[in-house]
């Protein structure tokens, strides 16, 4: 789950085009090391984000957003949800993130509708979903 969570993470995070990932053969750290800027900063990163997930059915997961360039913790937060709450769990981690970096808050959490009438059948659809596609749900209306 920790590894899907971090998946979704990365993806809202890349999508603003402000942000870049390195890839995890470059990580000088593993996850139980605790946090040195001197390790990062040679490689031009900016940001680390540490975290952990235990649980199975109700996740637990706690993050550490650490700022390489001033060498200190910047985001420290504990989160909780049930499983099938996966996806939201990770935008909402990747709202508090993208804040905290920027100062503008996140939009990963946002919902679009859309709005299709077919006249010849003369029936309604509206389709609720997020940006990427995720979670479609249509509604029909004779």
């Amino acid at each position: 789950m920790g590894r899907e969570i971090s998946e979704i993470i990365r993806e809202d995070l890349i999508f603003t085009g402000l942000f870049m990932y390195i890839d995890k053969t470059s990580y000088i750290e593993d996850q139980q090391k605790a946090f040195n800027p001197q390790n990062w900063t040679p490689l031009g990163i900016e940001a680390v984000v540490k975290g952990t997930v235990s649980g199975d059915r109700n996740l637990t997961v706690a993050i550490n957003l650490y700022d390489t360039m001033e060498a200190k913790p910047v985001l420290s937060k504990q989160y909780r949800a049930e499983k099938d709450l996966l996806r939201q769990l990770a935008h909402n981690i990747a709202d508090d993130i993208y804040q905290s970096l920027t100062g503008a808050p996140g939009v990963f959490r946002t919902r679009i509708a859309l709005s299709l009438m077919m006249k010849a059948a003369r029936v309604f659809t509206l389709w609720i979903g997020t940006d990427r596609g995720q979670e479609r749900q249509g509604r029909r209306a004779d």
